[in-house]
């Protein structure tokens, strides 16, 4: 557009109301609000206001009335703030302001993240959708992924010890994905999704379900490729399948000869059916299609239902489920529903493993009894229904849904007691049949300590004895504590301790730990070893008594508390800083230092020499001079040297 073309637009022309309108709220409401309201530019408001000798109103804040507040409280969580502004007729600088003022987070575009946000992310990713997550810190889900790629914390699915993804099984028993999928979900492991956002889901498997399956299911895998106690303490029955499976090598793992794939092919051409070929060489179904497609032969040719085929589903439909159908017929359940679908049988397709039936009285009695104690889970296993059947029955009822798990007896808790010592955490939760997490909040609430065939982070080692993770990775590390390093899915390495390798460790280097750091019954038992050396190190951390009275002590930490630094203190009370930082805990260079070691320093620097104190503390000799430098310490023999050569 050239200048010319903007001096022939026609300019605003207002009707009499219009006018009228602009006349009577001039100066009450500003141009702005005006402008939206008749749809024009602010210029044309401006200009007739100047033509009918109206001044120019001064522009002045307006005040902010509750309707406005909190109508901008309503919005904030939904619309753009700039949205918002249009909406209210104020300036989208006027609404942000007042969005800071009232503590408001507003939906903007590249606004900057707070800690708090940070935090909440972290601690939310991956137990939650990404668009709770978005709702919640309102911004987009595509801020959220990228926030959360940009902290590296890894897919939105967190690791749990009672959760076990499909990949998880595939890599522990070296098997396919597709095995997982078909032949262990046939034969009637349970997979269960979780929705990460609307359009991604994964699927998982509980830890016990994995275990049952197993244990029921043996000749479906090799015990051969899962590494040893990689489900926990084992039972029997895998010691025993281990033995068998090195003994005996299952046929199923066994390779495809020539003659075999041959005979496949051979069998398969004639018969023209997977499950023909798989029954003959005592074959899964999921290897005898895996071979055949690998030689050209993808598919079976179709066959056509016949009349009295046809006739058996129209008179048994109603009253048998499409697999006993389908298992009568030689056809597959899916084959079934898809012809019944297409004569117009309605049936539901979903599979009824324990049939539809009435809830009888003493049923819904002791569904009654069972409500206050277990959980839907539970409750459904014991009554062998489903658990979307016990949930719709508890509603009809009226019967308030527990959602946790049964509630602890006191003779589950004595039994809680007898195993802790002796056996590991999974082997406790298949006994009690209860969820791992369950097992440990339970025994950290009774205050049990720590289970000894379990394992322990280092980060939670470094809590328990008040040390830094470098003095466990590498000082622990080099005197021999075995540390392991796992991975998560997500690709995250953590390091991880047995909890009786810590143990003995401990009770075998003695004198690279504080007990008195180490609350009581936190390793689960207290032994004579352990005893002794909470008394020695008792005795140690109150060895400034010998070079400090307890008036002195108490000063030092009265003075601190009143926020003197700690070398204010030294000089006021004409004492060595490295002693006051010591006592106070309060330089981590200097914490290396035991308060024993220091007051060991001070009474017999001048009797023996740094080379014999310092193999007395396991310190070397220039350690033990430069501390005794910083405490001021001067041997006798070099003051006289110093007299000599003075007077000299």
């Amino acid at each position: 557009m050239t200048k010319k073309d903007v001096k022939h637009i026609p300019k605003r022309i207002f009707t009499d109301d219009e006018k009228q309108y602009i006349i009577e709220n001039w100066g009450l409401i500003s141009i702005y609000k005006m402008k939206n309201k008749l749809h024009c530019s602010w210029d044309a408001v401006a200009n007739y206001g100047k033509e009918k000798g109206l001044q120019m109103p001064v522009q002045t804040h307006i005040k902010w009335d509750d309707e406005e507040i909190q109508e901008l409280k309503d919005l904030a969580p939904k619309l753009h703030y700039k949205k918002i502004a249009k909406r209210l007729g104020r300036s989208s600088e006027a609404v942000y302001t007042m969005g800071c003022k009232l503590g408001i987070t507003l939906i903007q575009d590249n606004r900057w993240w707070t800690l708090e946000e940070i935090e909440y992310l972290r601690e939310n990713w991956g137990y939650a959708k990404v668009e709770v997550l978005a709702k919640h810190l309102r911004r987009s889900v595509s801020s959220i992924n990228t926030k959360a790629l940009e902290l590296g914390l890894g897919p939105a699915i967190k690791s749990d010890i009672e959760l076990i993804l499909v990949s998880d099984i595939c890599e522990m028993l070296e098997i396919s994905k597709e095995r997982v999928v078909s032949t262990f979900v046939n034969h009637g492991l349970f997979l269960r999704k979780k929705w990460i956002s609307k359009k991604r889901f994964y699927y998982y498997v509980l830890y016990d379900d994995l275990i049952n399956y197993l244990k029921n299911n043996q000749d479906t895998w090799d015990s051969r490729n899962l590494e040893l106690y990689a489900l926990g303490m084992e039972e029997d029955w895998l010691k025993e399948k281990r033995k068998n499976d090195a003994k005996n090598d299952p046929y199923w793992h066994k390779e495809w000869t020539t003659d075999e794939i041959q005979k496949a092919i051979d069998i398969f051409n004639y018969k023209k059916s997977y499950q023909a070929v798989a029954e003959e060489l005592h074959r899964s179904l999921g290897a005898v299609k895996t071979v055949l497609r690998q030689n050209g032969l993808s598919y079976s040719l179709p066959r056509f239902w016949k009349s009295a085929e046809i006739k058996f589903l129209r008179d048994n439909y109603q009253t048998m489920t499409y697999k006993e159908i389908g298992d009568i017929l030689n056809r597959t359940e899916k084959s079934v529903a898809k012809m019944a679908r297409t004569l117009g049988y309605k049936k539901k397709t979903y599979n009824n493993s324990f049939g539809y039936r009435l809830w009888t009285d003493d049923e819904i009695e002791q569904l009654r009894e069972l409500a206050n104690m277990y959980s839907l889970t539970n409750i459904a296993k014991k009554l062998k229904r489903t658990k979307d059947a016990v949930e719709r029955q508890m509603k009809l009822l009226g019967i308030s849904i527990n959602s946790t798990d049964r509630l602890w007896s006191q003779e589950e808790e004595e039994k809680l007691k007898g195993l802790w010592k002796t056996c590991g955490v999974a082997q406790i939760s298949r006994i009690l049949e209860r969820p791992i997490s369950i097992i440990r909040q339970k025994a950290q609430s009774m205050n049990l300590g720590l289970n000894r065939g379990d394992e322990i982070l280092v980060t939670d080692i470094c809590s328990i004895l008040n040390v830094s993770r470098g003095m466990v990775v590498k000082r622990y590390l080099e005197l021999g504590l075995p540390v392991n390093q796992n991975t998560t899915s997500g690709g995250k390495v953590y390091y991880t301790v047995k909890v009786y390798d810590l143990i003995e460790f401990l009770r075998n280097n003695q004198n690279v730990w504080d007990a008195s750091n180490l609350k009581i019954g936190a390793l689960g038992e207290e032994w004579d070893w352990l005893k002794d050396k909470r008394q020695r190190d008792m005795d140690n951390n109150n060895a400034w008594k010998r070079i400090m009275s307890e008036e002195e002590y108490a000063l030092i930490f009265s003075m601190f508390q009143n926020s003197i630094a700690p070398l204010d203190i030294a000089d006021k009370l004409n004492k060595p800083y490295d002693l006051i930082a010591c006592l106070l805990g309060v330089d981590k260079r200097l914490n290396c230092w035991h308060i024993s070691e220091i007051v060991f320093l001070i009474e017999n620097y001048d009797k023996l020499s740094f080379i014999e104190i310092g193999s007395i503390i396991d310190r070397t000799e220039k350690a033990v001079k430069t501390k005794a430098a910083n405490l001021g310490l001067i041997k006798r023999e070099l003051i006289r040297e110093r007299i000599k050569t003075s007077e000299q």
